[in-house]
């Protein structure tokens, strides 16, 4: 097709042909440019739908393509929308709100360059058709009031307000607006996730034509709001669709799809937005998915409370894990005092899940003792615990018999494969958790030798496990384990 520039020519030659009477009469200026606003609006029409092809296809050469307006390329421009149309976001097969990968990260810089090509054609020409007109019509006069007001530049010339000129330009343009207001949605609706590339692309175009008259920089930030309006957009969606997320029960939950999702927004975003005038804008981003991907925690840990498969706290533990460990790697700064709430979270659910299953190698024995504990602190001196019939001499030597070394063994083996159950496979918080409760083992071991010693003293009783037995114990079941 013919680009902008072979536009703005044939425009050019059939000004020149006006008559210099009627070029003076702004009225009849506006009349001279009705025949050729259709060629305008026709030509802008065909190198959008170019543009659309080339998002679509990825394969289409704007600049070359000459067709644009033909038969064929419109029965080809109608398949395609009715394709785009069959896969939006809500009736793609298969679509997954918590990946980026219902496309390709390929496709999505591809409709980066296809947008910023779009923008860099648009401002040149809009730019030279201003400068014509303000030279040709000579506008400026009818403002031009002294020569301290009168433009010395061409710089001068471009930023100079005349309402006649912005009448003319919108006049000749008025398709820009709405056509890319076409090719935002027509991209978002194949990748909603892409209108954070155009937001930073349409931000920085704003900014560079930001001295190219009113007219231009009316165009540019409109649908800056415009796009801004879409992000936010697409975040509350995502973040509805955080916290209507449940798990499946009775089944292995793992690191939650909208955490995974995080580490693919953040590790893109961040690569969008270098070096961005419109960080400012992504850090707000960031704190309303960190916020909503906090609650949807709470939430799913919650669902799971009475399913006795699934511990609650094993949710908050591995998820609150991932989202320090994703704001740590990505570099994240401005949610720094989100990393140490993820991390506060992180380890309150790791010292529940910890106290409710570390006991269980000998938990006869830990709750005979808690209850030794209860006693000593109630009676005159430590000894007479032993005198309380729940607490007995005799009952302590049974159950020390209850809690032979291959007994607690076989308990320690268990534990670990339901910490290994619970957990993502090749998680690893499997060795942190696991490590955690070798110490919490080994000050339970030390905490229940000192009391037989203090409540029960001279009557040569003594846990069948010892210190050696457990360190043996965990460095074998942590090798052995699949």
């Amino acid at each position: 097709m013919q680009d902008l520039k072979a536009i703005q020519t044939r425009l050019n030659d059939d000004l020149f042909s006006a008559t210099q009477e009627t070029c003076l009469a702004l009225c009849r200026v506006q009349d001279s440019l009705s025949p050729s606003r259709p060629i305008y609006a026709k030509e802008i029409h065909g190198f959008f739908e170019s543009a659309k092809l080339g998002v679509t296809r990825g394969v289409v050469s704007m600049s070359e393509k000459g067709a644009a307006g033909s038969i064929s390329t419109l029965n080809t421009i109608r398949r395609d929308k009715q394709h785009n149309q069959n896969s939006s976001v809500g009736g793609i097969p298969g679509y997954d709100p918590f990946s980026l990968r219902n496309s390709t990260k390929e496709f999505r810089t591809r409709c980066d360059k296809i947008f910023e090509r779009v923008l860099m054609q648009i401002a040149p020409a809009v730019r030279e058709e201003q400068l014509f007109c303000v030279n040709f019509f000579n506008f400026l006069e009818e403002e031009t009031v002294s020569g301290d007001n009168a433009p010395e530049s061409t710089e001068s010339i471009e930023n100079f307000s005349s309402s006649g000129l912005k009448q003319m330009l919108s006049d000749l343009f008025e398709p820009f607006d709405k056509e890319i207001k076409a090719l935002i949605t027509h991209i978002k609706n194949v990748d909603p996730f892409t209108v954070l590339y155009l937001f930073v692309r349409m931000s920085e175009n704003t900014i560079a034509v930001q001295n190219f008259g009113a007219f231009l920089n009316k165009l540019f930030a409109g649908n800056l709001i415009l796009l801004k309006r879409d992000v936010d957009s697409y975040i509350n969606d995502i973040c509805v669709r955080i916290t209507e997320y449940r798990p499946v029960k009775n089944r292995r939950v793992g690191i939650l799809p909208f955490v995974n999702y995080f580490a693919e927004f953040s590790e893109e975003a961040e690569v969008i937005f270098d070096k961005s005038a419109r960080a400012v804008d992504l850090h707000r981003v960031y704190k309303n998915l960190v916020g909503a991907i906090f609650r949807g925690i709470e939430e799913c840990a919650a669902t799971m409370v009475h399913d006795a498969k699934i511990p609650d706290s094993m949710i908050r533990l591995e998820n609150y894990h991932q989202m320090q460990h994703i704001m740590g790697i990505n570099k994240l700064s401005a949610l720094e005092n989100e990393k140490q709430e993820a991390r506060k979270h992180y380890n309150a659910a790791k010292a529940e899940y910890e106290r409710e299953y570390c006991r269980f190698p000998f938990e006869r024995l830990h709750n005979f003792f808690e209850r030794v504990d209860e006693l000593r602190k109630r009676l005159a001196k430590d000894e007479d615990v032993q005198f309380q019939s729940d607490c007995s001499v005799i009952e302590l030597r049974r159950l020390v018999r209850e809690h032979p070394p291959k007994e607690v063994k076989r308990g320690l083996e268990n534990l670990y494969k339901k910490i290994e159950k619970y957990l993502s496979e090749n998680s690893s918080l499997t060795q942190a958790i696991w490590h955690d409760i070798q110490t919490l083992v080994l000050e339970e071991h030390q905490r229940m030798t000192k009391l037989i010693e203090l409540c029960y003293p001279n009557s040569n009783i003594q846990l069948e496990f010892t210190v050696d037995h457990l360190l043996a114990f965990f460095t074998e079941t942590a090798h052995t384990s699949p």
